[in-house]
């Protein structure tokens, strides 16, 4: 699991109660934007060790506050400049492509429930019968697995046109069309690519024509590398090393359409005048109001029962009663958060250049919320008693790859969620341990506020989970063979087992005794035994450096995966050697029962380390 950092909950819990978050009505003037911002920002700078970070707010179709703090360059002190330092936003890409697919949808271009394949010029994969429509792609609900791995090239590689990538990296459909969402970016690159093929238009030119320069977002781009003429702008990506800001390579995104947009605050400003003025910017209307309607309303929910729901590109949160429409944006490097308040004609974007600031964007958008819509009332419905033994369990994300090697990251990503009594649950998750209370049957509220739990079971009778604020996620609850505790111990005893028994083949050696004699033949399971003993510290040293270099995973820049690779089918050779060996020793040699009960024991644990691998994709799954 992901290790949680709770400082910048602290800081901003504790600046929330210091600004006197009582106010009445919308204060968004400069002064009250400057000193909300300048007493919150440089202070998670400063605890947080982020290099600098920009920052725009718009109200009634005006920019009422931009402004940059910190360092675009250190070395040369150049700071954050919310009209010209340009960063990466990340997913917020989507909502570009997104907007130009609406645009296209009102040309009669592409029709939003159509199949497809009917814009493709290659078949996708499918597993169930229902066709894939553009609907579900902005929605995320497509039913493909997700896979992260090799999506990022370094800068000096050629990077695959997405076409090829679209077809050599295609994910397996896993769930069918419409039933649950999980994020895509493979989805949304396959919508900029219809975009692209329907247009007539290359990606980048589609953007530049259609959105940028219609917006006069001059500063902005999809391209990559970034064009010349904007790449002195280009804030770097710092990671922050023993004690001081260490600059990062910032390598390239294969599925472009789901994230690869620089741009600066000012820009983006322009961008969410436009949503809020259903489709309108000064003088050039580039959506329909009815298509930005529909862009911005909610498309899919996973039940009823939620406060959240999809919209297109959008995904949608409640604050304090308010409703709020946006999206995240997250590389290697750069964290950001745009969030539209359509109701009070707001719009915010903030950007940090720094790892280390994940959640900060949306911490900062709900205290803004707070200091200046009213801080949430405590709820009013009355909890009951529910059956929480049958919510009660371990969960995993539905974003995940089921035919690759990245399943095994689901092992440190999932929550928990106990009983407490009869009618509260305790969830332990990426936010902390927080406690929910049942308002209905499979319907839970955290304590203090609005936000739901859902749960519900499928066909199959497997329960999961739907929680407001992600609804662009599934939380499934996952059987006991699949749980941490017991692919780690596997892995432990494995581990162990292997070290005894090159310390024992090495005491042999030294001290001239033998182990069991083979007559005229060779010891096969000691060989066996051993050779799995030294490839099975190997793997799992390899398991473990490329976890713990997971950029390098993602850019496909570690060798080590070709070890990965070909070591278990290594390990099944030896194992099958020990097996045999000691198949033949049973016809040659008379062994005792506990020596006996010894060597079946420990081949069962080098099977059981074989079906951990195959389970995780690590043995047999596609790279």
């Amino acid at each position: 699991m992901k290790r949680v950092n709770f400082l910048p909950a602290v800081v901003l819990s504790l600046f929330l109660i210091v600004s006197s978050a009582s106010l009445t009505g919308v204060n968004l003037t400069t002064a009250a934007l400057d000193a909300f911002f300048g007493g919150l920002i440089p202070l998670q700078l400063q605890q947080q060790h982020i290099a600098g970070a920009v920052v725009t707010v718009v109200h009634r179709g005006e920019v009422v506050f931009s402004h940059g703090y910190g360092y675009a360059d250190l070395e040369h002190r150049r700071p954050m400049d919310p009209s010209d330092t340009l960063v990466r936003i990340g997913s917020i890409t989507k909502l570009c492509t997104a907007t130009v697919v609406m645009q296209l949808v009102e040309q009669g271009l592409i029709d939003l429930d159509a199949d497809i394949e009917r814009y493709l010029e290659f078949p996708i994969t499918r597993a169930f019968d229902e066709p894939v429509t553009m609907r579900h792609l902005l929605t995320h609900t497509a039913g493909f697995e997700d896979r992260g791995f090799g999506t990022w090239v370094q800068k000096d590689a050629l990077p695959l046109s997405l076409a090829s990538w679209l077809v050599t990296d295609m994910p397996e459909q896993v769930r069918r069309p419409g039933s649950y969402a999980a994020y895509s970016n493979y989805g949304f690159a396959l919508a900029g690519h219809i975009a692209s093929r329907v247009s007539g238009m290359d990606y980048d030119t589609l953007l530049e024509r259609s959105l940028f320069s219609p917006l006069m977002m001059d500063h902005t781009s999809s391209a990559q590398p970034i064009p010349e003429n904007l790449q002195p702008l280009a804030s770097l990506g710092y990671r922050f090393e023993q004690g001081r800001y260490v600059v990062q390579d910032l390598p390239l995104l294969l599925p472009a359409p789901a994230g690869s947009v620089y741009s600066t605050a000012e820009d983006m400003s322009r961008l969410m005048i436009m949503q809020l003025q259903s489709g309108r910017y000064a003088q050039e209307q580039l959506l329909l109001s009815e298509s930005a309607a529909v862009m911005q309303s909610v498309q899919f929910k996973h039940d009823q029962n939620l406060h959240d729901g999809m919209a297109l590109g959008f995904y949608e949160t409640h604050r304090n009663g308010v409703r709020i429409i946006g999206h995240g944006g997250d590389t290697l490097w750069f964290h950001s958060r745009l969030a539209l308040i359509p109701s009070h004609e707001i719009g915010l974007f903030v950007s940090f250049n720094s790892a280390g600031s994940e959640e900060l964007g949306t911490e900062i958008v709900d205290t803004f919320t707070d200091h200046f819509l009213g801080v949430e009332q405590q709820r009013s419905d009355p909890f009951i008693p529910a059956d929480t033994d049958m919510v009660s369990g371990t969960y995993r994300m539905n974003r995940m790859s089921f035919s690759t090697p990245e399943r095994l990251m689901q092992l440190l990503s999932t929550i928990s969620i106990e009983k407490v009594d009869a009618g509260t649950i305790l969830l332990d998750g990426p936010k902390g341990p927080e406690l929910f209370r049942a308002v209905a049957p499979m319907v839970y509220e955290r304590e203090g506020s609005a936000l739901r739990l859902v749960f519900s079971e499928d066909e199959q009778g497997s329960m999961r989970a739907f929680l407001d604020t992600a609804p662009f996620l599934v939380f499934q609850r996952i059987p006991w063979y699949e749980s941490a505790a017991v692919h780690l111990g596997i892995m432990v005893v494995t581990l162990v087992i292997s070290l005894l028994w090159i310390v024992l083949h090495l005491k042999r050696r030294l001290l001239g005794t033998a182990g069991y004699r083979m007559t005229g033949r060779p010891c096969l399971f000691d060989a066996g035994m051993l050779g799995f003993s030294g490839l099975a510290i190997a793997l799992l040293t390899v398991m473990g450096l490329l976890i713990s270099d997971i950029t390098a995973l993602m850019t496909g820049g570690s060798s080590l995966i070709y070890l990965l690779y070909a070591l278990p089918y290594l390990l099944v050779c030896c194992f099958l050697a020990a097996a045999s060996g000691l198949i033949v020793s049973l016809r040659t040699l008379v062994l005792s029962g506990k020596s006996l009960f010894r060597s079946v024991l420990q081949l069962l644990v080098l099977l059981s380390f074989l079906w951990s691998l195959w389970y995780w994709n690590i043995l047999g799954g596609r790279f």
